[in-house]
């Protein structure tokens, strides 16, 4: 994102707001929903978003890894 990096507890938080939602602190900020919350299907779901906007928004190129 403009040449800035970030952790990926950054990106696991950005996505999270993203994809899965968002709960309202006493104070008025948002976190993101936890995805541990989430069972095997609805998180296959949220990978599988997490990666096509990863591909599609910041041209991220994934491989797969040959079995040794």
């Amino acid at each position: 994102m403009n040449g800035r990096l970030f952790s990926a507890e950054v990106w696991h938080e950005q996505f999270k707001r993203q994809f899965i939602g968002v709960i309202e602190l006493p104070n008025g900020q948002v976190v993101g929903m936890s995805s541990t919350e989430l069972d095997t299907a609805e998180f296959s779901i949220f990978c599988q978003k997490v990666e096509a906007h990863a591909v599609t928004e910041l041209g991220v190129t994934f491989y797969e890894l040959e079995s040794a």
